[in-house]
């Protein structure tokens, strides 16, 4: 494999704790500006030029 061509990967959940953190408030306000907080944070990677893996929320009936 060519060095030039290989990018780092980088996995993110966008669920659970991550965007309602324990002991915070849970109100859609605050899932909004934690949920912008973390874009911010992965638009870094981008920049650095990251491939992104953001799996699928799964669902628990």
């Amino acid at each position: 494999m060519n060095s030039k061509n290989t990018k780092k990967t980088a996995a993110f959940a966008f669920r659970g704790n991550g965007i309602s953190p324990k002991g915070k408030l849970d109100t859609i306000a605050n899932q909004f500006r934690n949920t912008c907080k973390s874009c911010v944070a992965i638009m870094n990677f981008i920049k650095q030029g990251y491939h992104l893996a953001i799996p699928p929320a799964s669902s628990h009936n």
